[in-house]
């Protein structure tokens, strides 16, 4: 459950809507979210237990420009610091942006609907699948700027909720090619540790 719950936080630090009729503006825009750099403060954990706190930070940059990112970061408690590294495009077939997470030696897929109205983008986790008594609520809500979120993830067990987090995050730069290799061989290392530990 522990993993379940970390897998489920982490889909926050990357919306409902119709995917499939988005503008390639609108589209662009998506992928533009992620550029820079960002800063996250998480609150909450497992329901029925004090709530935690978290930090993070990310960078983001074009792979492909105006078609693919990549994003690499970590989030810090008091007891770890787990980075992770990300990849999003959007496939016009699904008509959703298709996020792959790397985290804790696992490769997480989910998919991102975007609604322009409200700004809100709506993630659902692909593979490795929930279980069926799962359910997940996974909202991220944008500023008008487009510089800062606020977000939010509940997990429910058989319709009882089994854990809860909120979030903050907001732009603090521009790409940082430096930035992201040192975050980026931080993530390596911490892969090869828990690769090395299977």
């Amino acid at each position: 459950m522990k993993r379940l719950l970390g897998c489920c936080l982490l889909l926050g630090a990357a919306g409902c809507g119709t995917g499939s009729h988005l503008s390639d503006e609108q589209i662009l825009t998506v992928l533009e979210l992620r550029l820079g750099q960002w800063q996250f403060d998480f609150r909450g954990g497992p329901s029925g237990v004090t709530p935690t706190r978290q930090v993070g930070q990310s960078v983001g940059r074009w792979t492909e420009q105006g078609r693919a990112i990549e994003v690499v970061g970590h989030k810090k408690s008091r007891s770890e610091t787990v980075p992770y590294y990300m990849t999003r495009t959007f496939d016009r077939a699904l008509g959703a942006f298709v996020d792959r997470v790397q985290i804790r030696g696992q490769i997480l897929t989910r998919h991102c609907l975007w609604s322009p109205p409200t700004r809100t983008l709506t993630i659902q986790a692909i593979d490795p699948p929930l279980a069926a008594s799962i359910k997940m609520d996974h909202r991220v809500v944008f500023d008008s700027a487009l510089a800062s979120l606020t977000g939010s993830s509940s997990v429910d067990d058989s319709g009882t909720e089994v854990s809860f987090w909120s979030w903050r995050g907001k732009r603090t730069g521009p790409m940082d090619n430096v930035r992201f290799e040192k975050l980026f061989a931080a993530f390596e290392k911490h892969q090869a540790s828990v690769n090395a530990a299977k």
